[in-house]
């Protein structure tokens, strides 16, 4: 008797999030389904989906994350994006939240799909464009 491999199922909230646009990328399996990530300058973006929330994250890690991020949230003035700060032993994030919607609330995905993205690609092109406008001799700094 041959074994055969259980057939993976994929998540069909990231499909057409992951077919175009700048989170392209292969099918999100369902056991991993919770978010989707891109790397800018060493900076993880993260679109995270919980069952009644979404939100964009960045995630810093390092010796000097804590340093790399409080220069990063100077891109985000607070009158313009709302966002958390949160520290932990050997990460420091910034959680900007999208919608008080997630996974469970299927009949709003198409518009938790679009505010997703679009805040995470503002985010994720903001971070990029910083950077090019400082030129080389910053690229350490995040």
């Amino acid at each position: 008797m041959i074994d055969v491999p259980p057939k993976v199922k994929y998540s069909e909230f990231w499909e057409p999030i992951r077919r175009e646009g700048l989170f392209k990328g292969k099918p999100v399996p369902v056991r991993d389904e919770a978010w989707i990530s891109k790397k800018v300058r060493g900076i993880l973006v993260e679109l995270l989906l919980q069952n009644h929330k979404c939100f964009v994250q960045l995630s810093f890690s390092g010796e000097d994350r804590l340093k790399r991020r409080n220069k990063v949230i100077e891109l985000f003035p607070k009158n313009e994006y709302e966002y958390e700060l949160h520290e932990a032993p050997k990460s420091a994030r910034i959680k900007f939240p999208v919608l008080d919607k997630g996974k469970k609330d299927r009949n709003d995905w198409p518009k938790i799909q679009e505010e997703l993205t679009n805040l995470g690609t503002d985010i994720y092109n903001r971070i990029n464009e910083s950077e090019a406008r400082r030129g080389h001799s910053n690229l350490g700094v995040f």
